[in-house]
Order: C-alpha cells, then sequence, then structure tokens
C-alpha cells in the first residue's frame, strides 16, 4: 500500500524549504527554495482535495440516514 505525505507535513516542508532560502544565499539555497515553493503549493492542493472528499462523505452519510 502506497503511503502519501500528509498536507501539513507537506506545508511544513514548505515553508522551511522559503525561509531557508530567504536567510540563506546561494544557488542551492535557492533551488531549495523553489522546491519549498512546489512543496507548499503540493500541500494546499492536497488539503483542499482532502476537504472536499471529507465533505462528500459527510453528506454520503447524512443522506443514507
Amino acid at each position: 500500500m502506497k503511503k502519501n505525505l500528509s498536507w501539513q507535513v507537506l506545508l511544513l516542508l514548505g515553508v522551511i524549504g522559503i525561509i531557508i532560502s530567504r536567510i540563506l544565499d546561494g544557488v542551492v539555497f535557492q533551488a531549495i527554495g523553489v522546491l519549498g515553493d512546489i512543496l507548499f503549493v503540493l500541500g494546499v492542493i492536497n488539503m483542499i482535495r482532502g476537504m472536499i472528499k471529507r465533505n462528500k462523505e459527510s453528506k454520503t452519510v447524512l443522506e443514507s440516514k
């Protein structure tokens, strides 16, 4: 079974990458910042998908009662 990173972990890694790129200077740290941006966006997307999925599940449970 494949396990995905939760959106909280993705957001945290993204913020850490962004902070590192802001504090430190250099090409490698700029690349870490870009990776942080990507992880942050993926975390937001996963959060929205999870909210939509949870909303659909709750509607299904309410309709079945």
